[in-house]
């Protein structure tokens, strides 16, 4: 979608930037989520009503798939009211719970990614499901990072819209403005949150990193030194392993604090 805050609005430059990342989303997120291990769940999918025909021919055929839905809207300024408008639309009579979640168009979900959300949510209203064991894939090395991340982008948001007029949605508040997303070990131990689950054991999601990046890094966590089948992930190829001596790239402290927080977390509960 249209959205260049704070320049001025350029089509050719927005135009370059949805050819390139349609095809990051062909090869990467959408073979991901069509290969999910359930399809009881719907998907929007938000495009320009500017987007010329020439790249909606590029874009998959859903037509065969009756839980996916391309929306074309004008900007994203008029997303945020637009999709929770749909998603209640699409609520059939009656329903009293509705979970919604988010997903870039250049990120790959594992297989049983959406069912271990299902799996995980509690009917409370305003619950969060965080995703919170991921990879960083390298577009260009086929290299992988491995990274939890509780406040990340994999978060899903239950509701009970038969007491509510509107939903919120879960773009109402940015990812990493959610409070209940703030890891604290020790009342994660104590497991007295009434209002998260932080899904750790199992890596369920891989963000792609490319140079249309702008504000991911590839080293975050720490290195993955093994191969690992991507299978799962909608992909026919296996990861290139990185030596030991790539450690010293990773020295944000923050990512390293966030990844051993968690790993930490979940030694003591297997014990």
């Amino acid at each position: 979608m249209k959205y260049f805050p704070q320049v001025t609005y350029d089509y050719d430059r927005w135009l370059a930037w949805t050819i390139n990342r349609v095809g990051f989303f062909k090869q990467y997120c959408f073979p991901s989520m069509v290969g999910q291990s359930t399809n009881h769940f719907t998907w929007l999918l938000y495009l320009d009503i500017d987007t010329p025909q020439s790249v909606r021919d590029m874009l998959p055929d859903v037509t065969r798939y009756p839980h996916i839905h391309y929306i074309y809207i004008d900007g994203y300024p008029q997303f945020d009211e637009r999709y929770v408008k749909d998603v209640q639309e699409m609520c059939p009579p009656g329903t009293e719970w509705v979970v919604t979640s988010r997903l870039d168009n250049d990120d790959s979900m594992h297989q049983d990614a959406i069912r271990t959300i299902q799996e995980h949510v509690k009917l409370r209203d305003e619950f969060m499901v965080s995703l919170c064991s991921g990879y960083v894939y390298d577009h260009n090395t086929k290299h992988l990072s491995h990274y939890y991340y509780p406040d990340c982008p994999f978060i899903s948001l239950v509701e009970n819209i038969g007491q509510k007029k509107n939903i919120k949605g879960i773009f109402y508040r940015l990812h990493r403005e959610w409070s209940c997303l703030r890891f604290h070990l020790f009342k994660a131990l104590r497991e007295k949150s009434e209002s998260v689950v932080f899904v750790h054991g199992q890596v369920l999601w891989m963000q792609v990193f490319h140079e249309g990046n702008v504000s991911n890094s590839f080293y975050r966590g720490v290195p993955v030194l093994g191969k690992r089948d991507l299978t799962p992930f909608g992909l026919s190829l296996e990861s290139i392993p990185l030596g030991i001596g790539s450690f010293r790239h990773y020295r944000n402290y923050v990512f390293w604090k966030t990844y051993f927080r968690v790993l930490f977390y979940r030694l003591l509960k297997k014990s």
